[in-house]
Parts: structure tokens; C-alpha cells; sequence
């Protein structure tokens, strides 16, 4: 464990980001600030604190740069941008998105324009819907676009209580800047591009070559322990 004190030393690293010119950003989750180096390591600059003032931040989830060369940061408790322009001036603009967990899928696609994705409820409360939002250089709405979710069912306990199992497939997902999200199944062997061209999404599927593991059958059933409500859980083969 590092002891001591300097920009270099971070409690909890929330985003990293990359100018063209090899600037590179890193958001401390714990001091809640933002901190600048150069290309060759050297700290310029830090900036922020807790809080919900100018300059301050809550939750950061993600940062990223614009092709202006100005540093978005995306601030999710706050539910606001802060921006940075390369001479040092910030100002802050609201996000659409009220989703505030990381990790934070988003940046600029090649219009300019900053996108990112928001989860919300369902009509009726219908399950929850995934949406690629576009925005302009202030923050604005111009667009957005229903993500169809490839999410595989959660398991349950009796009563309908969800729960988790140790390497249960999961859904990855990354922002192309050509204007474009990348999404994977963990559980399944294959990629999927969705282009948000145009009033509907396009899906383009590939399927990747794989060997499954022959350890998967060998892995016997197990039970977890709750100690504090003293029940035991069933865990199904992984």
C-alpha cells in the first residue's frame, strides 16, 4: 500500500481520459477532484472537491474529451456536466440522464455532439429501458435511441427475491466515437454493433469462435451462508 501525500497517489481512480495530445485525466473517486498530467507524467493541475457547489463534485462516473479539446465530466449525484476548457475555465450544464452508477457509457460521436446512455423505468413499470441520448455542446437533447437490452434472466429465490451467482453472465458495453455501441454476453460467444443511424438501431451480429471450458461440468453444487439472516442460499453450477 503507497503511503505519503501528491496528486500521484489516488484513493479510488472513477475515469481516465486521453486528449489527442496525450493529456491524460483521472478522476479520484475519493477526494471527489479531478487531476491533469502531461503526457510524460507531470501534474499540472487538480481540481474539485465534495460537494454540490462550482467546482465541486459528487459521484463522478466518467469523463471524457470533446473534439474541442475541452474535458466533460460527468457528475452523477450532482446530475450535471462540468466542463473544462483547455485554458482553465469550467462551467457546468445538466445532464438529461439521471442515471448515476458506473461505469458510465458514453463520449462524442463524430458530429460532435456528446452522447451517453440513460436507464429509466418502463411504462406502467414495466421493467426498465435503455436509451443512447445525444446532446448538443450545451447539453441539450437532440435525440435518442431505444437500446434493445440483451440481458439474461437474473435467478431467484423463492418469493421472487433476485440474487447473484458467482460468474453469472453479464452484458458489456462501450460507446464507439464513430457513433456506434458495442455489446457483449458474456455468456455467449459473440459481439453485437448497434449503429444509431437514422430512427431505429441497427443491429450487426457476430458470433466468435470458442472452446468451452470442460471445467464447467466439473464444478460441483454449493450452498452459501448468511450469517446474519441464517439462511442458507442455493447456488447453481457456475
Amino acid at each position: 500500500m503507497a503511503e505519503g501525500e501528491g496528486p500521484e497517489l489516488f484513493g479510488e481512480v472513477r475515469a481516465i481520459a486521453v486528449d489527442g495530445d496525450g493529456t491524460i485525466v483521472v478522476v479520484d473517486g475519493q477526494a471527489n477532484d479531478v487531476r491533469r498530467f502531461s503526457s510524460d507524467g507531470e501534474h499540472q493541475w487538480t481540481v474539485g472537491r465534495a460537494g454540490s457547489g462550482p467546482e465541486e463534485f459528487q459521484s463522478v462516473v466518467g469523463a471524457a474529451f470533446s473534439p474541442g479539446r475541452e474535458l466533460w465530466v460527468v457528475d452523477g449525484r450532482n446530475a450535471r456536466f462540468t466542463v473544462v476548457d483547455p485554458k482553465g475555465g469550467i462551467r457546468t450544464l445538466p445532464r438529461t440522464s439521471r442515471w448515476g452508477r458506473p461505469p458510465w457509457i458514453g463520449g462524442f460521436g463524430p458530429e460532435g455532439g456528446i452522447h451517453e446512455l440513460s436507464t429509466v423505468q418502463g411504462p406502467d413499470l414495466d421493467g426498465l429501458i435503455d436509451l443512447m441520448l445525444a446532446m448538443d455542446g450545451e447539453g441539450s437533447l437532440l435525440s435518442e435511441h431505444k437500446i434493445p437490452r440483451d440481458q439474461p434472466p437474473q435467478p431467484t429465490l423463492g418469493g421472487g427475491i433476485m440474487t447473484s451467482l458467482p460468474f453469472e453472465p453479464v452484458v458489456l458495453r462501450a460507446w464507439d466515437p464513430s457513433g456506434a455501441v458495442w455489446q457483449a454476453l458474456s455468456s455467449e460467444y459473440r459481439i453485437v454493433r448497434i449503429d444509431l443511424e437514422g430512427d431505429t438501431p441497427r443491429w450487426w451480429r457476430r458470433r466468435l469462435p470458442c472452446s468451452p471450458s470442460p471445467l464447467r461440468s466439473r464444478i460441483p453444487w454449493r450452498r452459501g451462508w448468511s450469517g446474519r439472516s441464517g439462511w442458507g442460499l442455493p447456488w447453481k453450477r457456475a
